[in-house]
């Protein structure tokens, strides 16, 4: 079936996201899978078919997410498969914990991991831990970040933006280059998904958000570090990181989950899709996703100025 309906996408896609399956060893307070009951996962015959199939129309890069991908019991092979169809970038979205096993990452290297993202959710261990929900997932992570360092394999940090975690954005940004990463991507908290008016309180103030993103992306480029804001809109960025937003269209990206049907991931709610009166002038429109749906009607938007 994923034959004939990749074929429309045939020149259009470099990777293809296959979400292994909606189970985590964490319980993050911001994330809807953990909140779901759902069971849905992709069975290692039905991960090899996509691999083949997306190769085939012109897929280089695959990327397996969740849930927690470690935690599939078909992962290892599927990046062995992955390696034998060619594929250039073998990625891998994680919250690093099972990668804090040297065996296991091991496993993985040899099958041909050539990427990896972590997931950082804090700047010490008791903020990190805090989020996550699991104490000691801090303390794993950082041995996680040890063990890819001597894997040689390159490690780009995802640091999810909170209204918990603004504050400290900087900080971490200190914390992935002391793990030797080398990239950072900031990703705008969204509440797809959770449907409780009081987890609206997750998002950051746009004053806020503007001003400790600003500090971030400074302290990140004196330090070596490439950083891009995949959900931060241009006109929250200061006019000298404006190049640095990313929009998920240039990606190439098809993402699978295991009970639902594909998408390319710039047409996800995650992405923005959502725009205020003011944008319709804005030089950025074109190659701007705009905000979350819920970041949108945030009172303060309304004052900020286009470009």
């Amino acid at each position: 079936m994923e034959e004939n309906f990749l074929d429309s996408f045939k020149g259009k896609i470099y990777w293809i996201e296959l979400v292994t399956h909606l189970q985590c060893n964490c319980s993050c307070r911001v994330c809807p899978t953990a909140r779901m009951l759902d069971n849905s996962a992709f069975s290692t015959d039905e991960m090899a078919s996509w691999l083949a199939n997306a190769r085939k129309v012109g897929a280089r890069g695959v990327w397996f997410g969740g849930g927690e991908p470690t935690l599939h019991h078909g992962l290892v092979n599927a990046v062995k498969t992955a390696k034998d169809l060619g594929y250039r970038n073998i990625l891998l979205q994680t919250n690093g914990l099972r990668l804090a096993y040297d065996h296991y990452l091991e496993r993985l290297s040899n099958a041909g991991l050539n990427m990896v993202s972590l997931s950082l959710k804090g700047a010490d261990s008791q903020s990190h831990d805090y989020m996550t929900r699991v104490p000691g997932s801090f303390e794993l992570l950082t041995e996680a970040a040890k063990n890819l360092v001597d894997e040689k394999i390159p490690i780009n940090a995802d640091i999810l933006v909170t209204s918990h975690s603004v504050r400290h954005l900087r900080s971490m940004i200190e914390l992935a280059a002391d793990l030797e990463t080398a990239s950072v991507t900031l990703m705008l908290v969204s509440m797809h998904g959770l449907d409780r008016k009081e987890d609206h309180h997750w998002l950051p103030e746009p004053q806020l958000l503007s001003e400790h993103v600003e500090a971030a992306m400074d302290t990140a480029l004196s330090l070596g570090l490439k950083i891009t804001s995949l959900h931060i809109p241009p006109c929250l960025l200061a006019k000298r990181h404006r190049e640095n937003y990313f929009h998920a269209g240039r990606y190439g990206l098809l993402v699978v989950p295991p009970s639902q049907e594909a998408f390319m991931a710039e047409t996800s709610p995650t992405e923005g899709g959502n725009y205020l009166e003011q944008c319709q002038s804005c030089s950025e429109r074109q190659d701007c996703l705009g905000f979350s749906s819920e970041y949108a009607q945030m009172k303060n938007l309304k004052n900020i100025s286009v470009l």
